[in-house]
């Protein structure tokens, strides 16, 4: 699978947040607290409220990331004290399409891919853009459903 070359504008980000290494299924929690929440936030996001999944400061010594459960939004003001607010930086992605439970045999992918592209990976977060619009009915963990996963990348 090829994917595609991207460049994504600035944005702006609120959502919670998880570190650790998604034992006990952390991350799917995390989302859960997010919809139980959505009445509290939708009124700041872009339309459609599209969900995003930010993964940063991966640690390979303890093999914990931080995943960020978000939303994009025009501005920080009155959102929630409790949630965090992140602007992440124009930057040029790999965007491979695959499935909430093929992540992993994604970024293999993207090793393989990088090695014959030109492309390596470059310093910002990973973004899963997911296909479906945020409502009391979003459930990432189903088996089929579509994300694109947005990886930095940098011409060598």
């Amino acid at each position: 699978m090829e994917p595609r070359i991207e460049t994504k504008s600035a944005f702006k980000v609120i959502g919670l947040q998880y570190r650790g290494k998604n034992e006990m299924d952390k991350c799917r929690d995390l989302w859960g607290a997010v919809l139980q929440r959505f009445d509290e936030f939708v009124f700041l996001a872009k339309k459609p409220v599209i969900p995003l999944g930010i993964h940063t400061g991966y640690d390979e010594e303890n093999q914990t990331f931080l995943h960020t459960a978000c939303f994009e939004v025009e501005t920080f003001k009155k959102m929630p004290d409790d949630m965090v607010a992140l602007d992440i930086p124009e930057q040029d992605y790999a965007v491979f399409e695959c499935t909430f439970f093929t992540i992993m045999d994604t970024l293999d992918l993207f090793k393989n891919w990088s090695k014959r592209s030109g492309c390596e990976k470059s310093e910002g977060p990973e973004l899963l853009h997911f296909d479906q619009p945020f409502d009391k009915a979003f459930n990432p963990h189903k088996t089929e459903f579509p994300v694109h996963l947005y990886i930095p990348v940098i011409k060598r």
